[in-house]
């Protein structure tokens, strides 16, 4: 992307809601699991930094994902916000740009690291626990990786990223530019962010 895009759609939607999307590496390379494990740290359940300072500690936001979503051609680092009712995006908005600095130039902690990895790697063994899912991951990896075989590959991805990993792919991705996108209720178009942070 040359330039950061900012993008309003009118919805009927009771409340606002920002989208961020940064291009990302294609599924299956070692960036691609460094950035799931950050997308992680930043906001996946309730010990994560971005639910926990704003949904928990502040409670100034219903819910807020990050997830990296991979494709086999390109992907895309994703972020998506809503606002408890009342609270404006702008401030909101100040406070992900703060925490994503924060992971791009200092390093996650290995407590966090061992969370995040734990994680997955049940979620990753509860995968394959049924012939059924079985089934279907040895075909996806057939289509991914051309190789029905890749589980082992797949699962050292994530076994080997370090916390300069995470800070690295933090720096090269999300420090680019990217794409928001602003639902906002039928007629409040005052409520997307912009340049300058907006949304009040």
């Amino acid at each position: 992307l040359p330039r950061d895009t900012l993008l309003v759609l009118e919805d009927r939607v009771q409340l606002p809601r920002a989208f961020y999307e940064w291009p990302t590496a294609r599924i299956l390379t070692d960036d691609d699991a460094a950035l799931d494990v950050l997308a992680a740290i930043l906001a996946s359940d309730k010990n994560s930094r971005l639910y926990k300072r704003l949904v928990y500690d502040m409670q100034v936001v219903q819910s807020i994902r990050a997830s990296q979503q991979s494709g086999r051609l390109a992907s895309k680092f994703e972020i998506d916000v809503t606002p408890e009712p009342g609270q404006a995006l702008g401030p909101i908005d100040e406070i992900i740009q703060e925490e994503i600095r924060r992971v791009m130039t200092t390093p996650v902690t290995a407590r966090e690291l061992a969370r995040v990895k734990n994680s997955y790697r049940s979620a990753f063994l509860n995968r394959i626990a049924s012939v059924h899912n079985k089934a279907d991951i040895l075909n996806e990896y057939n289509y991914l990786a051309g190789t029905p075989d890749f589980v082992q590959k797949d699962a050292a991805r994530y076994e080997k990223v370090t916390a300069v990993d995470v800070q690295r792919v933090a720096q090269k991705y999300l420090g680019q530019h990217k794409v928001v996108l602003t639902v906002v209720p039928e007629g409040k178009r005052e409520l997307m962010l912009t340049a300058n942070g907006g949304g009040q």
